[in-house]
């Protein structure tokens, strides 16, 4: 007979991290240093169904077959999570999700402060190791480096030179990454949860432009109570 563990009740804490190795990756590798005007935001990409229309409304409650619904495309959410208010700042809704989709989202966001320092958190997709995000953080930061060329020398060489110089803590705008299989250090992780449960989750919508417009519609009213989240899991490790 297996056992299985099962999933803890709550998200671990800064302070249980400490206890793990996990508390490099909060600690030592997004906060090395405290600016006084520093901000920071938590990253992620969901791809959401666009204007799916189900044919068969009481059917909800089950799964639901694909003559018995109609789909007509999908939208991608770029979400900034800003982990001191507790608000979903910037959302950047779009058909693609391309390097340049990405490049657009931090670009827009980062104006709505632009002389903060930021640090982003995220996992290591592509796109966010991308040649011109690369770019865009050495203009911005007024790195007068030379960048080399992509797939031949430099920095652009390779994903872990790109991802080298994003994480650098003497720029001021840095990308931090959270390890491989470890998604739920990312705060915004639970933000999305949240989102999915009380809008998403067997929701019909006609159009992408419904769709849309009730995502921004619902981060508009979210953000009028939001709060930081309060981490309360106590690191005691979990046995079988």
């Amino acid at each position: 007979m297996q056992s299985y563990l099962p999933f803890p009740k709550a998200v671990p804490s800064l302070q249980a991290w400490s206890k793990d190795p996990g508390s490099s990756f909060w600690h030592h590798r997004i906060f090395p240093t405290s600016p006084l005007h520093h901000r920071s935001a938590c990253i992620i990409i969901m791809l959401q169904p666009g204007g799916t229309v189900f044919l068969q409304p009481f059917l909800l409650c089950g799964r639901l077959r694909p003559f018995e619904y109609i789909r007509h495309g999908t939208t991608s959410l770029i979400g900034f999570f800003d982990i001191a208010s507790g608000r979903m700042e910037a959302p950047y809704l779009n058909s693609t999700r391309t390097e340049e989709d990405f490049v657009k989202a931090v670009e827009g966001l980062v104006n709505t402060d632009p002389k903060a320092s930021w640090t982003f958190v995220c996992d290591g997709l592509n796109i966010h190791k991308s040649e011109s995000l690369v770019r865009f953080v050495a203009e911005t930061c007024g790195i007068d480096t030379e960048l080399g060329k992509k797939g031949k020398a430099g920095i652009l060489k390779n994903m872990e030179s790109r991802g080298g110089f994003l994480h650098d803590p003497s720029h001021r705008i840095r990308f931090v990454y959270t390890p491989k299989h470890s998604s739920w250090m990312n705060q915004i992780e639970i933000w999305f949860g949240i989102i999915n449960r009380r809008l998403l989750k067997r929701k019909s919508y006609v159009s992408i432009e419904e769709l849309e417009k009730s995502i921004l519609r619902f981060i508009e009213q979210y953000n009028l109570t939001a709060h930081p989240f309060k981490w309360t899991y106590a690191g005691i490790p979990l046995t079988i």
